[in-house]
């Protein structure tokens, strides 16, 4: 599984709307592959929501994880990423500035 660097999730649990509840992570991660091309150069923040409560599967955040996905169709018919499993690597430390 490819790594990423998973910089931040932000749980949620609220009633929508129509009266659905929602309970899910929004997850803030880096690909692994930079950016080279048209002038941009390297690595730009990418999230993802997955639905449940996922929140224990990220142990140490900043962390490296391989972060599996699948890719499937929307209502509409265009695809979208699904996160298929996550496994805990290695915690990160940020120096502060």
């Amino acid at each position: 599984m490819p790594k990423h660097i998973v910089t931040g999730i932000k749980p949620y649990d609220f009633i929508d709307d129509n009266g659905q509840h929602l309970q899910g992570v929004k997850v803030y991660y880096l690909d692994n592959d930079p950016e080279d091309s048209k002038g941009a150069k390297g690595y730009f923040p990418l999230n993802l929501s997955i639905l449940g409560d996922h929140v224990s599967k990220f142990v140490a955040v900043p962390g490296i994880y391989d972060l599996d996905f699948k890719q499937v169709s929307d209502k509409f018919g265009r695809p979208i990423l699904k996160l298929r499993s996550v496994e805990f690597v290695a915690p990160v430390d940020f120096p502060t500035v």
